[in-house]
């Protein structure tokens, strides 16, 4: 909306009325102007929340602008005002502003000043978990509701709870109160999303020594001492003879999603009753054991690899859970468990990777249904742990069921996921997932995209080249001409000038292969029309078609 100055003259602007605007002004009635504080995701995972979360109060239709916002428009009114009734609504722990759209709403994001955020509180005694709890929550912001685990006092390691904060409020570290005999308790308090604003990318939710947008530093240059070259010493050595190698199976610039043999075999025999550390090696439900957490890190369970990782470039450590999950929901139910329980002291970056066998939206799954009961173990256990999807590049769908085009089924099942220290660290590090070929998954690399890989390539040879008439009449005519130097230089000019006579006999030879293959349809097509009054020659007649596609 642009006012109007005092001076300017409007008798030949057009002007409409409010019965011009009515039937619109009715249509949009029914709406919620809603978007996403802090962040804008693609419209498609908008989509599939709003779908999801909202089903219950009949949405008619989403729709998304280009600025982040985006109009939930319903069937009835009743059901509108039950949304905006219904309380707050996150995120990915971001609170999303919901607004009733009115004909005079300026569809932009607007000023906030107070949001909603989910707070953990630390070192809360069990006397205090009752009506106590609100109280303590006040003294951060204003009490909101707690989660289920909090109320239901199944998780007593902290006690997770929403208040309201304004925009200008400062975020205490921990907050202090007096018991009943007078002695002080101190609690920790957490957040799992800080209103805070970036002075970088001006987005919410980091700081700008956080952003990934920022420009990357520059490296201090000074003398350096030249590298002596030394040959690779090749030794085959048992994991556990030398406790440091644990903490360097990878070497940057390249993070490969693969685990050797040797290490998984030494891992299964460390979690076996009678392996080396003997019962000290089991946790206490047997499915994952610790290894003193301060001097190094390892674990192995049914469904993860755990390990530290050293680079040997820059002495970076990371934590990497290397992950197969199992096919049943409740099978799954152990691996989240572990991976949230580790999350409460990782003090490094950390990084996830291999097959969840579950996917976190609708939209991650081509061809086949997904429930909510299959999707929310997973996205709490990412919720909680504040893990990301890292930056990914090729396939979308990393898996499929190699059935026919009717039953196809595609899914992100593989994914790389990191935290936010991960991601700040490495930010130039993608997720690179391969063509699955005659496999069922796509395998994925981690690899620095600044990085250029060189190396040799070798010639090859296609057998299609070979029904060209022009195929050695042109290389006999190339070898036949004359260069001066070394015998190898004679060769690589010969054959850098062989190389765009090979490009032209693929497109020749491709070609004549299309050709040949839609003639041999059209034919097929012409007989099937013939014989359509003759039921006995039919089914002779699929087999060759199928036989020719």
């Amino acid at each position: 909306m642009e006012p109007i100055a005092e001076e300017e003259d409007t008798s030949a602007l057009l002007q409409f009325s409010k019965d011009d605007i009515k039937s619109e002004v009715d249509f949009w009635n029914l709406s919620v102007c809603c978007y996403i504080l802090g962040a804008n995701p693609p419209w498609e995972v908008v989509e599939g929340y709003v779908y999801r979360v909202w089903s219950q109060f009949d949405i008619d239709r989403v729709a998304l602008m280009d600025n982040g916002v985006f109009l939930v428009r319903f069937k009835t009114l009743a059901k509108k005002q039950a949304l905006l009734e219904s309380g707050y609504y996150l995120f990915d722990n971001k609170p999303i502003i919901i607004k009733s759209w009115e004909s005079e709403l300026d569809l932009v994001k607007g000023k906030v000043d107070i949001v909603p955020i989910w707070i953990r509180l630390y070192g809360i005694p069990l006397k205090f978990w009752g009506d106590c709890l609100p109280k303590i929550a006040g003294l951060v912001g204003t009490y909101v509701k707690k989660d289920e685990a909090t109320a239901d006092k199944t998780r007593l390691s902290y006690a997770r709870v929403m208040v309201e904060v304004g925009m200008d409020q400062k975020l205490l570290d921990h907050v202090c109160f007096l018991e009943e005999v007078g002695q002080k308790v101190k609690v920790k308090v957490e957040y799992e999303w800080k209103h805070i604003t970036c002075s970088v990318c001006k987005g919410m939710g980091h700081s700008g020594d956080q952003c990934r947008k920022a420009p990357p530093k520059k490296k201090q240059t000074g003398n350096r001492q030249k590298q002596v070259w030394k040959p690779v010493q090749k030794k085959v050595q048992d994991v556990f003879s030398q406790p440091d190698s644990l903490f360097t199976p990878a070497v940057f610039p390249t993070l490969a999603s693969t685990i050797k043999a040797t290490l998984a075999r030494n891992l299964m025999r460390l979690n076996r009753q009678d392996g080396p550390l003997g019962k000290r090696a089991m946790g206490t439900s047997g499915a994952y054991s610790f290894i003193d957490a301060l001097n190094g890190f390892i674990s192995y369970g049914a469904q993860y690899i755990h390990m530290l990782v050293e680079s040997k470039v820059d002495s970076h450590k990371f934590y990497l859970t290397m992950i197969y999950a199992f096919n049943g929901l409740n099978e799954r139910i152990e691996l989240w468990e572990f991976l949230k329980k580790f999350a409460d002291h990782c003090d490094l970056p950390w990084l996830w990777s291999g097959d969840f066998n579950t996917v976190l939206s609708p939209v991650e799954r081509l061809g086949g249904s997904t429930t909510d009961a299959e999707m929310q173990h997973f996205e709490e256990c990412v919720s909680l742990c504040n893990m990301e999807d890292v930056q990914a590049t090729c396939a979308l769908f990393t898996w499929s069921n190699k059935q026919e085009p009717t039953d196809r089924v595609y899914s992100r099942l593989d994914r790389v996921m990191g935290n936010q220290e991960w991601l700040n660290q490495f930010e130039d590090y993608v997720a690179h997932f391969h063509p699955e070929g005659i496999f069922d998954h796509c395998p994925c690399t981690v690899v620095n995209r600044r990085v250029e890989i060189s190396g040799r390539r070798s010639l090859k040879y296609f057998n299609m080249w070979g029904r060209s008439e022009q195929f050695t009449r042109c290389v006999e005519s190339i070898w036949k001409t004359r260069y001066d130097g070394t015998k190898m230089f004679k060769l690589v000019k010969k054959l850098k000038h062989l190389k765009p006579v090979l490009k032209r006999l693929n497109k020749d030879c491709f070609s004549d292969i299309e050709n040949t293959t839609n003639l041999t349809s059209t034919l097929l097509e012409q007989l099937q029309k013939e014989l359509v009054n003759k039921p006995g020659d039919m089914e002779l007649m699929q087999i060759e078609m199928d036989v020719a596609h």
